[in-house]
């Protein structure tokens, strides 16, 4: 069963990550980095900034293969190829900028046309190694 934040409306699967959540609005900080002493707020924020030290770039551009370190900065990257969205249709090749807009796109196709094996996932302009 989904929980809700009362104070910005997130919705979360479990109790405790809605708690671990709580921390973030209570300005909490208790993900201490081992190299930097730096602290965060989650978990998720602790491994990304982790990459900064050891240099991974799980983010992969597909159209010119320069990798990154998170997802935003993928996104920016995407938007310097002719202003690229960040997913294009397997089918007709047109780029939309937002994941909504792609499940939309895709459902303008014909279920024919359609490939029986098509996921979202392969319309992604980057590759993701996390």
């Amino acid at each position: 069963m989904a929980v809700f934040c009362l104070l910005c409306g997130k919705r979360f699967q479990t109790q405790k990550a809605l708690q671990q959540h709580m921390e973030i609005h209570a300005g909490m900080r208790s993900y201490v980095c081992s190299e930097c002493e730096r602290t965060f707020p989650s978990h998720t924020a602790l491994k990304r900034h982790l990459r900064s030290h050891t240099g991974e770039k799980p983010f992969e551009c597909k159209l010119c293969h320069q990798r990154s370190r998170d997802y935003s900065a993928m996104i920016k990257h995407l938007r310097t190829h002719n202003g690229a969205s960040p997913y294009q249709c397997t089918i007709c090749q047109e780029y939309c900028p937002s994941l909504s807009s792609m499940q939309k796109h895709m459902k303008a196709h014909k279920p024919e046309d359609v490939p029986p094996d098509w996921r979202i996932e392969k319309t992604y302009l980057y590759l993701c190694y996390v």
